[in-house]
């Protein structure tokens, strides 16, 4: 290719920017059937209207509706009930399918009832441009049907009085969910993130999850065994004080006596410490206004520090430092066990009551009579729930064969090996059970390496949820699998500490948007498919759940004042073209790219930094302006490490650190702005299913073989937005891995006023 062959097709890119919107599922999870139209709902001058039903709960639904348009789109919306004298306004109506006076509604704007819609938890909506219908099978449906609606809405920015002006695109709506449980397991939250617990709440209803499965532990303040809560705290703040005991033996758990092996301790659990019972009862009851049913999981047997170390006369196994389990031979085990139990339930007022029971570590495998054991102490707490009108749900890993049912391991530690393995054998446990209680419902993890887990529940008449679910995993399999009727649903579980940057930094979010589209549509459409239109709608989740706005939301919003200004990237001595010439960059064609929420101005690729640990930063890229947020594009030269979740307590060292962005200020401060791989970038061949939460994931172009090719966006925020930067510097670190991060282009957000 000629020089000025070259030129005129970079100039042509220039004048000519490229709009990268990914593949739109308009609704998500996509709906049984969806029909989109022309005719478009406008929100100005639109009221709620409510008809017959449940008033208090049609009340808090409509309400939601409005207090949902007002936080996301400034849109104020009054309600009413059909009774009440009529506006004029356009209405948006909610129902029930069977009230005949919203079949009449229906048919005006001709449209019948579905009749496949009369499951639970099923609804249909319709959106004309004189009016709207929500209408559920039941509440939880027409809740369901209330969040596809907002879905829909289109936005166009703030009018001359702040208002919002939006509509909500032509739709006839008829879904139902594939599988009635569709849930999370999470820890109770630290006191300081219930605030984004609460958000978090609020994402799982947007996207129509059901169950809220909560591990308690020692996390609530207990009025009759306070001396649990100071143990817990205890204990908690001593797995910290450990350090990282991987680094040492290979495992993060504290080793019993003689090095044995133990259970998983949960430090992160209510933060290490306990919440009030008014708090974790906010908690309860905001979840149940947003639809969940919330499902306490009061570990029993296993994973019981919580009681164990508080009273060390029933503790197991005997010696231990850090006891995991209690003694069920002990009837003060029961005693004990029931009074805090029974704590949780008056907090909770549950349905359901998670028992736990998953790695039992206690007693050694060849120990006779485990199996009976196990089973009888099921069976005590079973009966407990039982005789107050709550059901059981428990993990399945000591009832399959081929998981934890035969034990592991020998009677005493081996000469061979720093840490002594060794569980005790369940056999027999499942037969006692299936007679006894064959209404438990089994949470089976196994599902992923136990391939005949399923049937073996199943053989024993068992209902199940697949615990512990990912849905990327077995993707193409989902749809025969889960037309298994014994399958009620699944569970994504965190293992974590619940809040934004350890739910993001696990990707967890991800994994609960693919799951869920599973679950609620039954479908598998090409994964790269759905992961590319995730890659579009993560910002939005972001908004959702995150404490803190992103500047350019108010570009894209239309506030006044606020721009997009692209920054150029001078080239020299840091260019990829003086530092290092080996990467093929050539796939990035240059010029003008935007999004919903972007543009950037790409130089040619011989002008992008690189950030290797011997450059020499010197006032790489000028801005003279003040500014809301940075906006870099980035790829990382190579694939960097990202720990996993068991190998750290310290989790920011999850993410390797392979450079930093150094912002100058005019009056001399400096702020360093952390290059994380992982959590902020990732390297240059990454695929959509790779996508991190923290950086938006973007579309540059294609490559050669028709591979997409991607970047991330990271946005920093300015924690100073009336000072005036002067510079930026890109600044690699010498890393073990020799990665590096790659700058491609820079914007800043403008405000409205200048420094």
């Amino acid at each position: 290719m000629t020089a000025m062959r070259l030129k005129i097709l970079i100039l042509i890119s220039l004048l000519c920017p490229i709009s990268l919107f990914a593949v739109d599922y308009t609704v998500y999870p996509t709906p049984l059937d969806i029909q989109l139209t022309n005719e478009k709902f406008d929100l100005k001058g639109a009221e709620i209207v409510t008809f017959k039903g449940p008033e208090a709960a049609f009340e808090e639904i409509a309400l939601h509706l409005s207090r949902e348009l007002a936080a996301r789109y400034n849109v104020p919306l009054r309600y009413r009930k059909a009774a009440e004298p009529e506006t004029g306004f356009q209405a948006i109506i909610l129902g029930f399918l069977s009230d005949q006076e919203v079949i009449s509604a229906l048919n005006e704007m001709d449209v019948k009832p579905d009749p496949r819609l009369n499951a639970a938890e099923s609804y249909q909506l319709v959106v004309g441009s004189s009016g709207v219908i929500v209408a559920g099978s039941d509440l939880r449906g027409l809740f369901y049907g209330v969040q596809s609606l907002i879905q829909l809405i289109e936005y166009r920015g703030q009018g001359k009085d702040y208002h919002g002006q939006a509509h909500i695109k032509g739709a006839r709506i008829s879904d139902k969910p594939d599988k009635p449980f569709r849930g999370v397991h999470v820890y109770l939250p630290a006191r300081e993130d219930i605030p984004f617990f609460k958000n978090f709440i609020k994402f799982l209803a947007r996207y129509k999850l059901n169950t809220l499965i909560m591990e308690v532990g020692g996390g609530m303040r207990m009025d009759k065994h306070p001396e649990i809560n100071i143990a817990w705290e205890h204990f908690t703040r001593s797995m910290y004080d450990m350090g990282d005991t991987y680094l040492q033996y290979d495992e993060q758990i504290p080793l019993g006596k003689d090095r044995r092996f133990q259970a998983s301790t949960h430090p992160d659990l209510a933060g290490g410490s306990w919440l009030s019972k008014e708090e974790v009862r906010d908690i309860v009851d905001f979840a149940r206004q947003h639809y969940l049913e919330v499902v306490p999981e009061i570990q029993g047997l296993s994973h019981a520090y919580y009681l164990a170390l508080a009273h060390r006369d029933i503790a197991e196994p005997v010696g231990s430092t850090w006891p995991d389990s209690y003694d069920p031979s002990n009837p003060k085990t029961y005693r004990l066990l029931f009074d805090v139990m029974d704590e949780y339930l008056e907090v909770f007022q549950p349905e359901w009551v998670h028992i736990g029971h998953d790695e039992w570590r206690a007693r050694v495998k060849s120990q006779p009579g485990n199996g009976a054991v196990f089973a009888q102490d099921v069976l005590k707490i079973y009966n407990h729930l039982k005789s107050r009108g709550i059901k059981t749900m428990m993990w399945a890993d000591h009832l399959i064969k081929g998981h934890n049912l035969e034990g592991k391991g020998g009677d005493k530690p081996p000469e061979d090996s720093y840490v002594w393995y060794s569980y005790p054998s369940t056999e027999g446990a499942p037969e006692i059970l299936a007679v006894e209680a064959d209404d438990i419902l089994m949470l089976n993890w196994s599902w992923a390496f136990v391939p005949s887990s399923i049937s073996q529940l199943k053989d024993h008449g068992w209902k199940q949820i697949l615990g512990n679910f990912s849905g990327h995993r077995m993707y193409e399999q989902w749809e025969s699998v889960l037309s298994d009727q014994s399958i009620l649903g699944a569970e994504m579980s965190t293992w974590c500490g619940a809040n934004e940057y350890l739910y993001a930094l696990n990707d967890h979010f991800l994994n609960m948007l693919l799951s869920q589209h599973i679950l609620w549509s039954g479908k598998t459409p090409p994964i790269n498919e759905v992961y590319e239109h995730l890659s579009t709608r993560m910002p939005e989740v972001r908004s959702t759940v995150s404490m803190h706005r992103l500047p350019s939301r108010d570009v894209t919003e239309g506030r006044t004042g606020y721009t997009f200004l692209t920054l150029d990237l001078p080239g020299g001595k840091n260019s990829m073209e003086q530092k290092d010439d080996s990467i093929d960059l050539t796939a990035i064609k240059p010029g003008k790219i935007k999004g919903n929420n972007f543009i950037f101005n790409i130089p040619v690729p011989e002008n992008f930094i690189a950030g290797k640990h011997d450059s020499d930063p010197d006032g790489t890229i000028r801005v003279n302006s003040n500014a809301a947020s940075i906006l870099f594009l980035h790829v990382s030269s190579g694939k960097g490490e990202k720990l996993s979740l068991e190998r750290t307590r310290y989790f920011e060292d999850k993410a390797q650190l392979i450079g930093y962005y150094r912002v100058h200020y005019k009056d001399g401060l400096a702020e360093s702005v952390p290059i994380r791989y992982g959590q902020n970038i990732l390297h240059l061949g990454n695929g959509y299913q790779d996508q991190i939460y923290f950086a938006q994931t973007v579309k540059l172009s294609d490559s050669g073989d028709g591979e997409p090719v991607l970047a991330s966006i990271y946005e920093w925020v300015c924690p100073r937005p009336n000072r005036e930067i002067e510079s930026i510097d890109l600044i690699g670190v010498d890393s073990k891995s020799d990665i590096y991060p790659i700058l491609l282009a820079v914007t800043i957000v403008k405000l409205p006023f200048i420094r």
